[in-house]
Formats: structure tokens, C-alpha cells, sequence
């Protein structure tokens, strides 16, 4: 009874460490793929979009941030990092975390550069800024999710450089794709720099 008990918790803790460990290079992928899709088709369309790449140092920021298992943005990355977090009790699924928060569109009005009231959405203005050119994420399984009532959840932390959602700044200029891109730029992919 002993062994088999030890062997019950020896697994737990096996799922528990493989629960937050390091977002696998498909899934750090996916999450690039799928911000760069979804900027490549914001509308009005982009004349400065440019394409978004992961930063190993950016997520080693979200990885001590998600560790502690709290449910608030990280004070210390203000002005530093943009960010956009997630948490489920079920399995992550990447596609509909990214999808989730671009659907904060629908929130957004691009000619005021406002939310609508009650509703958010600065995780798609993050998402879609034109100047943002880094992200690294990082998920991790809380037990316990301080500054929430959930227990046993998987919190994913997504850190973007440079931050967007400044104040006064629209996320991107409108025109011609590619037409506004910096000078560094080799060419244009998918209406992105």
C-alpha cells in the first residue's frame, strides 16, 4: 500500500513538472505563427506591421512571472514589456488563447482608439502594435492562483518588446502594407515587414 501510494505521488509530481515546463519549439511557433497571422490581417490595413519573432529573454520574464502563480500583471515589466495572460482548468490550447485575445477586436474602435465601454481590449492592441516585434511566453500549472479562486490551473504569461498599448499612439499607421516599413527591412511577407 505504501509503494503503490509513493508511486500515486511520485506521478503527481511527474505530471506537475511536465505541466510547467517549458513551452515546447512547436508551440512557441504556433504562438508566433498565430500572432503574425492575425496582424497580417487587421483592418484598416498596415503600412508599418512589422513581423513578430521569438525572444528567448522575453520569456524567461513571463517563466519567473508565471512561476508564482499569480493572476495580476507583473508590476515590475510596466513600460518595459507589454503583456497578455491567460489561465485555464483544462488543457491549454494555444489556439484559442491567441484566438481568444484577438477577439478583443470586436472591442476595439481603431478611429477613436478606444475600447467600448465595460469591455476589453488591450490584448489585441498588443497584439496587433506595429513596433512590437518580440514575444516569448510562458505557461505554468499553479496549484493555488493567488489573486484568484481557482486551484490547479495552467496560467500562461505572454510578454511582448517594445511594449505596445501606449497611451496616445495608435497601434499601427494605416496604408499601403509595407509601405511605412523601417529601412532595415528586407521585404514584405503578408502585409508584414
Amino acid at each position: 500500500m505504501i509503494c503503490r501510494t509513493a508511486l500515486h505521488y511520485a506521478l503527481f509530481w511527474l505530471i506537475l513538472a511536465s505541466a510547467s515546463a517549458q513551452l515546447t519549439e512547436d508551440q512557441k511557433k504556433l504562438i508566433v505563427d498565430l500572432h503574425n497571422n492575425y496582424r497580417a490581417t487587421v483592418d484598416p490595413q498596415p503600412a508599418n506591421m512589422q513581423r513578430m519573432l521569438w525572444d528567448n529573454a522575453v520569456s524567461q520574464v513571463a517563466e519567473n512571472f508565471a512561476a508564482r502563480c499569480i493572476w495580476d500583471h507583473n508590476p515590475n515589466v510596466i513600460g518595459v514589456l507589454g503583456e497578455s495572460l491567460f489561465m485555464t482548468l483544462g488543457p491549454l490550447t494555444l489556439n484559442f488563447t491567441v484566438g481568444l485575445w484577438h477577439s478583443e477586436r470586436q472591442n476595439y474602435d481603431f478611429y477613436t482608439d478606444s475600447c467600448t465601454p465595460g469591455k476589453l481590449c488591450g490584448d489585441y492592441t498588443q497584439m496587433v502594435w506595429a513596433n512590437t516585434t518580440f514575444i516569448g511566453c510562458a505557461a505554468q500549472f499553479c496549484p493555488n492562483v493567488f489573486n484568484f479562486d481557482a486551484q490547479n490551473a495552467t496560467v500562461l504569461v505572454c510578454n511582448y518588446y517594445p511594449p505596445g498599448n501606449i497611451k496616445g499612439q495608435l497601434p499601427y499607421q494605416v496604408g499601403l502594407p509595407c509601405s511605412s516599413c523601417p529601412n532595415s527591412t528586407i521585404g514584405c511577407l503578408s502585409n508584414s515587414c
